[in-house]
């Protein structure tokens, strides 16, 4: 591991940008700094790195997946269970920041517009000017992260007008794209978690929504 600290914080799309334009490898990961891992998280995501066709792998998080009809009381409980399947893949309509392994080697920089300032909607760009260069951007279904969400903009007045802003821009690119493609993969993803045998839960249990701490 390298690490490295700039005299000066660019925010995230500078800092990505500046870090993916130096780089020389083929894949690079972005993480944001509050998801958690789970051990095998790099070698099974390393299946999904197809260095000719795929531009972009977006690994969800565990909030995706309980939203889209996931059942299991703990984000590793379902990751478990997730990697039983080996690779799944699933057309994606976006693509999403906290946990994106880009092709370096076919996805040129600069990497993400900054027309979006400070961020939000910049990662969803992404994905259709990827999909442009005919390349594909791909959810890998078999495997997930848990995301706190949150510790990049806050709740403050100026991060929601950021995201107001990265919003709005975003729409205006590709809205009626994202809203068309977006009801087809809500509908994949939740017939794929179908699939599962759900969690058994007790008759006077409530099911947790929210993870628990982890001790990975």
């Amino acid at each position: 591991f390298e690490y490295i600290r700039r005299e000066k914080n660019l925010g995230f799309l500078g800092n990505c940008n500046l870090e993916y334009a130096e780089t020389a490898t083929d894949f690079v990961l972005f993480l944001n700094s509050d998801v958690r891992l789970p051990p095998t998280f790099l070698s099974r995501l390393a299946v999904h790195a197809d260095p000719v066709a795929t531009g972009l792998v977006t690994v969800p998080s565990f909030e995706d997946l309980t939203s889209l009809g996931a059942y299991a009381p703990t984000w590793w409980e379902l990751d478990n269970r997730l990697s039983e399947l080996g690779p799944v893949q699933i057309e994606a309509c976006t693509a999403v920041g906290y946990a994106l392994l880009v092709n370096r080697s076919k996805v040129s920089a600069p990497l993400f517009n900054p027309d979006f300032g400070h961020g939000y909607g910049e990662d969803s760009d992404l994905h259709y000017r990827v999909e442009e260069l005919g390349l594909s951007s791909v959810f890998a279904l078999n495997m997930l992260v848990y995301h706190q969400g949150g510790a990049s903009y806050g709740e403050s007045r100026e991060s929601n007008s950021h995201r107001a802003q990265g919003r709005d821009l975003f729409m205006s690119k590709w809205g009626n794209t994202y809203h068309r493609e977006f009801t087809v993969f809500k509908k994949n993803v939740h017939e794929f978690l179908n699939a599962f045998a759900r969690v058994e839960l007790p008759a006077d249990g409530v099911f947790l929504v929210t993870p628990s701490v982890s001790s990975l």
